[in-house]
């Protein structure tokens, strides 16, 4: 039909493609097979419109910046012309950011990033309130100040754990460290202990739930308060000071052995764990090199360091986990580094390299014993540790006696494990399989 109208093509074409889809249906059904329902192509119901989002979500949100915005004009030109008093302005904060943290459950279900991010202006209306009411008005003591804070942040971890919402956990955090800060805690025990809970709050988070990021941010906490109350509040009682130091790298380097009891599922591709575990190590030591002024104590320091990571080692034995034995490898790369240290630190010039030979000469007999290739080849780099410092510092303070028995000790000791390597390569080569210690 040359003639025909454009509606009535669309409709013809219509009703051909109704025809076959019946036809199909009817050869469906005659053959026995399931009939698979034609896509439908009309809008979802559930896909609000363009005017639909203006209207109910964007012009919400514009509306609550504006009112945010006009409120807190008023406040400021409330409190250039003293319409409100210091108390006043405290317990205005304070109920503006317990509304704000309760208004804000009423968007989480629909709009939780929303929703927290009212909780994060809410909490730190609360922090700054206190910190006010302590520093600039002296309405509150330093003791009542610190509570309240407290207070804050252990409500804001229930509240992370209740909604199993990290960034809760994150607020949390950054506001605990903060308090110390804030406040400028002068006494250490109370300071400590503190600081100790929000360790054991951040490792139960960690524990029981795969928040990583909330652990390098507890132990970067507990760093930056330490070593800023260090130099300003610290005085000679060295033992209170190590013993809290010890349990801030206690908590923090068991999480690996918690997480593998409590959490087996544990999602460990991350990094963020092992840069926790090498930083949580340097930390410690630094903590107890400031510390602590003879070098024996010290050395008995890196000792101890040592034994911890070979502790852990221990625990950590005989999982098939693939990330968990990259943990127990880094825990015995950790273990060689620091006997190093203790060496170091507690002899001096010849000792120092004689030790370094024993300990090579340990560590390659566990590599050999245990099959481990990393052993061994944590044993040559601690050998070409002590081969530059032999050709590097000892060659050049030493006498010549000394100087001649040094190098021939090398020189044989490289030979002979040079003969244990090629009279056992096929070994070697087996053991290659097996990566665990």
């Amino acid at each position: 039909m040359p003639d025909e109208t454009p509606d009535i093509r669309q409709l013809a074409e219509a009703v051909r493609d109704l025809a076959s889809r019946v036809a199909r249906i009817e050869e469906a059904l005659r053959n026995g097979r399931p009939i698979n329902a034609p896509r439908v192509l009309a809008p979802r119901a559930d896909a609000p419109s363009l005017e639909s989002r203006i209207g109910s979500q964007w012009l919400n949100r514009i509306g609550i910046i504006a009112v945010l915005i006009g409120i807190s004009y008023f406040l400021k030109y409330a409190f250039e012309n003293n319409f409100i008093g210091p108390a006043g302005r405290i317990w205005l904060g304070l109920g503006l950011g317990i509304g704000l943290v309760v208004w804000s459950e009423w968007f989480r279900p629909r709009y939780a990033v929303f929703s927290f991010s009212l909780k994060a202006v809410g909490l730190g209306t609360l922090y700054l309130s206190l910190w006010a009411a302590f520093q600039l008005y002296q309405l509150i003591d330093s003791t009542v100040a610190f509570a309240g804070m407290a207070t804050v942040t252990l409500a804001t971890i229930l509240l992370a754990i209740w909604q199993d919402a990290e960034i809760l956990g994150t607020f949390a955090l950054v506001g605990g460290f903060a308090t110390p800060l804030l406040i400028s805690v002068r006494h250490e025990i109370p300071l400590f202990v503190y600081i100790a809970l929000l360790d054991f709050a951040a490792f139960a988070l960690v524990v029981y739930r795969p928040w990583r990021r909330l652990l390098l941010l507890a132990l970067l906490g507990t760093a930056v308060v330490f070593f800023a109350w260090y130099p300003r509040y610290h005085t000679r009682d060295m033992e209170i000071t190590t013993a809290f130091a010890s349990l801030f790298f206690a908590v923090f380097a068991f999480v690996p052995v918690a997480q593998r009891r409590f959490y087996p599922d544990f999602p460990w591709r991350s990094p963020l764990p092992f840069v926790v575990a090498l930083l949580n190590a340097a930390i410690y030591f630094l903590e107890i090199d400031l510390v602590l002024y003879s070098d024996n104590d010290k050395a008995g320091t890196a000792l101890f360091i040592a034994i911890a990571y070979l502790l852990l080692t221990w625990l950590l034995r005989g999982t098939g986990d693939g990330t968990l034995q990259a943990f127990v490898r880094l825990h015995a790369a950790l273990v060689i580094v620091f006997v190093a240290v203790a060496i170091a630190l507690r002899f001096e010039a010849l000792w120092i390299t004689i030790g370094w030979f024993i300990e090579f000469l340990v560590v390659l007999a566990i590599g050999f014993w245990r099959e481990s290739p990393f052993l061994r080849w944590g044993a040559m780099a601690l050998i070409a540790a002590t081969t530059i410092k032999v050709f590097a510092y000892d060659v050049w303070r030493l006498d010549r006696g000394y100087r001649i028995v040094v190098f021939i000790g090398l020189g044989v000791l490289c030979l002979a494990v040079s003969f244990l390597y090629q009279n056992d390569l096929m070994r070697i080569a087996e053991g290659r399989k097996n990566q665990s210690l």
